[in-house]
């Protein structure tokens, strides 16, 4: 790191090299770093003015490993860039090109400006040793300059206006002038470093402590195991395909917009991270918790150590009412009615749309005051034969089939006969 010498030193370095490459070409010739207001013109010489400092935005806020080590907080270094205005002056001759002149050569404020950028350019980087050399022997020792980052010297383009506008603040005559960008330059903060002392243990079993920041799951896909049955009914299996679906806790939240509660279900062991998978329960008692319609699906993450539970995105999933119609055999009456009876799992609540699809009919159900078991359904005018039927519940239709060895086949229990008198 440097003190807050670093840009003198920087400076005289730039002096330094202009004076030593361009003293043997130009006699009476030396390098001058004031403002162009308080130049000596009667003189040949090339002056270096900074004319402006600004932050180097890639060292902000970025500890010097060396400074400081992990768990330990530092000042930053102040980074800069310094801008310097390189004017040549050729004496008392305004003109750029003075052909005339004893050893027969081209001088001028031209030929002394491109020599002065030939140098620049030949010498782009500054290392520390070719600055300390430039500072007094007397201040090499208070660290003045002392950092690795090497300095770099680039052509700063301004524009016509851009430069204009500076010699305008500088009030003076306006001469031709090249600008350069000097950086890194890093200054130490004078500040010391808050120390601490080592952490023995994080948290009451060295755990640390718990955060929702990482990951999040990610739900891709849920779909029926490889071979089975399509459609889902409750007593199913699923798999929930994703990523970051591992944790302490996981959870699968099932939710449906007529029931109060949302539903969680454990995944099974053989889960992993990118897929889990859950077993819909089928129990007697839990069939007036669950409803036949859409679901929306999300994972429920929570680790130990606390912090809010992480969940995922949610997919939708359609469960299909599983019906039982009664009977099976079905006889109209007088008036060509004919009254069926489906038993139905999970309940229909009373806020759901329930049909029986017969033929090319749909028949609506009596109407039910609680989540219902079993429903009744009035057909007039009943078409007679054999029909497969199925329940729809919200836009979901039941599956009025059933896996076999041989393949899927329609469900016996979802056929129904309906003949004359």
């Amino acid at each position: 790191m440097s003190s807050s010498l670093a840009i003198a030193a920087v400076t005289a370095t730039l002096r330094d090299l202009l004076d030593g490459k361009l003293g043997d070409e130009f006699n009476n010739f030396y390098v001058s770093t004031q403002p162009p207001d308080k130049v000596d013109k009667n003189r040949i010489l090339v002056n270096l003015f900074l004319y402006h400092t600004m932050v180097d935005a890639h060292w902000r806020n970025m500890d010097i490993p060396w400074k400081s080590r992990p768990g330990e907080t530092a000042q930053p270094p102040l980074a800069l860039k310094l801008y310097y205005l390189l004017t040549a002056y050729y004496g008392e001759s305004e003109d750029g090109v003075v052909p005339n002149n004893p050893q027969n050569q081209l001088q001028g404020s031209h030929r002394l400006l491109g020599q002065a950028m030939s140098i620049l350019h030949d010498h782009a980087l500054l290392d520390m040793d070719t600055i300390r050399n430039a500072i007094p022997a007397e201040e090499r020792d208070n660290h003045v300059y002392d950092q690795v980052e090497r300095v770099r010297i680039t052509p700063h383009p301004l524009s016509l206006d851009e430069m204009s506008k500076i010699w305008t603040g500088l009030q003076t005559q306006y001469r031709l002038s090249v600008a350069y960008e000097v950086s890194a330059i890093l200054i130490d903060s004078s500040r010391p470093p808050h120390r601490a002392l080592p952490v023995l243990r994080r948290g009451s079993r060295d755990q640390g402590v718990g955060t929702i920041l990482g990951p999040f799951p990610i739900l891709e896909d849920i779909r029926r195991p490889r071979g089975e049955r399509p459609g889902v009914q409750l007593g199913d299996r699923l798999e929930i395909v994703g990523s970051n679906l591992g944790g302490d806790v996981v959870k699968v939240r099932f939710y449906h917009s007529l029931l109060p509660d949302a539903a969680d279900l454990d995944p099974e062991p053989n889960s992993s991270a990118t897929m889990l998978s859950v077993k819909l329960p089928d129990d007697e008692g839990i069939q007036r918790d669950w409803a036949a319609g859409f679901y929306r699906v999300a994972v429920v993450v929570r680790n130990q150590g606390g912090g809010a539970d992480k969940i995922s995105n949610q997919l939708p999933v359609a469960l299909s009412p599983r019906i039982a119609i009664q009977p099976n055999l079905a006889i109209v009456d007088n008036e060509g009615r004919v009254t069926l009876t489906t038993d139905c799992r999970p309940h229909v609540l009373p806020r759901q749309h329930a049909r029986l699809l017969i033929g090319d009919r749909e028949i609506y159900a009596e109407r039910f005051e609680e989540a219902a078991g079993s429903l009744t359904f009035a057909i007039g005018h009943a078409p007679l034969g054999e029909f497969v039927v199925r329940l729809r519940v919200d836009g979901v239709d039941s599956l009025p089939v059933r896996q076999t060895r041989d393949g899927l086949i329609f469900d016996p229990l979802q056929k129904v006969r309906i003949n004359g008198q």
